[in-house]
This record gives C-alpha cells, structure tokens and sequence, in this order.
C-alpha cells in the first residue's frame, strides 16, 4: 500500500544552491519513496531509505542528503505536514528493523 501526498521539493547543490525545484506529489513505499512533479510525463525520482545519509526536520520542512551527495527539501505540505511525518518515519524505521535484524531471510 502506497501513500501519496502533494508537495514542493527542491533538489540542492553542495553548496545549496537550488538545481531543481518542483511541485507534486511523494509516494511513499515500503523500501522507498518517489519524488514526482506534476504532469504525466514526469517519471519522478525513486529514493530509497537506505540512501539516506542524512534526515533533518527543519521549520515544517523536510531535508534529507544521500551518499551520492543529493540534497533535497520537502515543503509545502500546508496542514499535512505532521501527518506525513508520521508515515514516513514510521515507514522509514520498520524498513531499517526489517534490513538490520534481519526479520525476512536467512536467520
């Protein structure tokens, strides 16, 4: 089951410069989430949780950096912000248990 909801992300530079900045919508999946802009020909960018360098929640703003040195900024969520923040980490930390105890494969 896949959760869907509308945002503005930006995608920065090193040195926070904005490369990219778009409107639409993140779905969040069980081993990842995918950036999407608005329109159909937007294939988005998949992103998964193990990527994840670096998560920091900064004035109802979401920042992450990956080890290939991305950098993005979720916003815009207007009354939705808590709430997509308790999917996500929720989401993130049962994949992390599942990848670092091991719970599916060989024991």
């Amino acid at each position: 089951m896949a959760l869907t909801y509308s945002l503005k992300y930006k995608k920065l530079n090193l040195f926070q410069k904005v490369i990219l900045e778009k409107e639409g919508e993140v779905v969040i999946d069980r081993h990842s989430f995918r950036l999407k802009g608005k329109g159909a020909q937007d294939q988005g960018k998949n992103i998964y949780f193990g990527d994840i360098k670096e998560l920091f929640i900064k004035n109802d703003a979401l920042l992450f950096s990956t080890f290939s040195k991305e950098r993005y900024v979720l916003s815009g969520f207007s009354n939705l912000f808590e709430s997509f923040l308790k999917d996500f980490v929720r989401i993130r930390n049962e994949y992390l248990a599942d990848n670092l105890f091991m719970k599916m494969g060989m024991l």
